[in-house]
């Protein structure tokens, strides 16, 4: 059995280093080690894999890693990091690894970016932690967000976990959209055509180049497209369409040719001159004052979210999924790391210094309940610009936050290197290269070879 695992992790680890987007990678990974200093001896030591890949992480990890040294009783932990600076999308950090785990060198704990955790939990080597949780101490499957458990468990089972996330999504004005939250492509579309085609007037708020409003308008209908579940794909059905909305409207540089100037960028949706506002939740903190509330002046907005098929609304980042390997002799210990991973005084300290949203129901209370003296606290007032007003979150709008996040349907295993496949080809179609039927099929093919290749 464990030769078996072995060939298919290696098979699948192979396969993540190929796709149509070509990497640029020169020399082998370099490693690096985390460990503690304890005062405790012949305490048993536990190890771990960290997979860093340049475009996500998370910086506290480090930190937390020498804080469980120095203040477990019975554990050390020793990670070896795996990185290269020139090394996008970590393929050759993760070749190294797979390497180590053939010789034998399997850690007990992998901490890694969903797409190349992913890989690992398809060959096999992880094991379930639900089990943990029920026998030792410490976080319960009850105390995550309802949201999170969704977003990872299969069968009942949970052999990957995050401890914290990041949303774009949008928000536009109750008065204008209703109170439905997470609108279709043709919800979004219908309300695109009431407004005003002009240059005095914008869709979204503060836009300031046609890639953001593409990405608005793609990001959740082009990744709707693919079953990461059963490795399938059909863009052929919806792009099209969504690619020939994109082209007719103009450009941001078209725009602005004809642009009275000065011009008040401040104001446009309390004047209904844009409709929405498309930003990042980096956290329960004050960042959330002034970019989802300021720029409507204090009015009620609803979570339009971005376009999507499946009225998901969201588009989700995960910096670090969590796993333990099936063949660990130190799952115990192994756990009592991860479990450290939750804590609440982490998870919120995280969430105060913007990186990310907490993944507990105790943690998300805490951070809306947080004292507005507090560093970067939700509940501080914010200075309207060239204004004397001050603005502070009542107690419904920071619950409306509350309720967005906990019930905002998590996608965590996005995966740049096929993110970056479709803006080629989308990119492609913009700059009149092929149609959007052409795209399409194009997307059809290289991300179904893609799919099928790790499968």
């Amino acid at each position: 059995m464990k030769l078996k695992k072995l060939t298919v992790l290696c098979a699948l680890l192979a396969l993540s280093g190929c796709s149509s987007v070509q990497t640029d990678i020169s020399g082998e990974s370099s490693l690096s080690y985390i460990s503690g200093t304890s005062e405790i001896s012949e305490k048993t030591d536990i190890t771990a894999a960290i997979i860093v890949n340049q475009l996500r992480n998370d910086s506290t990890i480090e930190e937390q890693i020498k804080q469980f040294n120095n203040s477990s009783e019975k554990y050390n932990l020793n990670a070896t990091v795996y990185m290269d600076n020139e090394d996008y999308y970590a393929d050759s950090a993760f070749n190294r690894f797979s390497r180590d785990m053939v010789s034998g060198n399997s850690p007990d704990i992998i901490i890694s970016s969903p797409e190349k955790a992913m890989v690992i939990k398809k060959g096999g080597y992880l094991t379930d932690i639900v089990p943990l949780m029920e026998s030792y101490d410490g976080i319960k499957k009850s105390d995550f967000l309802d949201n999170v458990i969704e977003s990872v468990e299969e069968n009942g089972e949970i052999r990957l976990i995050y401890n914290s996330f990041f949303l774009e999504t949008a928000a536009a004005k109750t008065s204008i959209v209703g109170d439905t939250v997470n609108w279709s492509f043709d919800e979004m579309s219908a309300e695109f055509d009431k407004l005003p085609q002009d240059e005095n007037h914008d869709f979204l708020y503060n836009l300031l180049d046609d890639g953001t409003f593409r990405r608005y308008i793609m990001q959740k209908m082009t990744l709707d497209c693919i079953d990461f579940e059963n490795n399938t794909c059909n863009f052929s059905e919806v792009i099209p369409s969504v690619l020939d909305f994109i082209e007719n409207v103009p450009t941001v540089g078209a725009r602005y040719k004809t642009m009275q100037l000065p011009y008040d960028f401040e104001n446009m949706l309390r004047d209904d001159r844009a409709v929405v506002n498309f930003f990042e939740i980096n956290g329960i903190n004050s960042s959330y004052v002034y970019r989802a509330y300021e720029p409507f002046h204090g009015e009620d907005f609803t979570f339009v979210g971005m376009p999507s098929n499946n009225n998901s609304g969201a588009y989700t980042t995960v910096n670090y999924m969590f796993g333990i390997t099936e063949t660990s002799l130190n799952k115990e210990g192994a756990w009592e790391f991860l479990n450290s991973l939750f804590d609440i005084s982490y998870l919120t300290k995280k969430s105060l210094d913007y990186q990310g949203i907490p993944v507990t129901e105790s943690a998300v209370k805490k951070l809306c309940d947080t004292s507005p003296y507090i560093n970067n606290s939700i509940r501080q007032s914010f200075d309207y610009p060239n204004s004397d007003e001050q603005f502070r979150l009542t107690d419904d709008e920071v619950n409306q936050l509350a309720e967005y996040i906990s019930t905002v349907r998590l996608e965590p295993y996005s995966n740049p290197q096929i993110e970056d496949i479709i803006q080629e080809e989308c990119d492609a179609v913009f700059a009149g290269e092929r149609t959007s039927e052409e795209c399409a099929e194009l997307l059809d093919n290289r991300i179904g070879l893609y799919l099928s290749e790790i499968s």
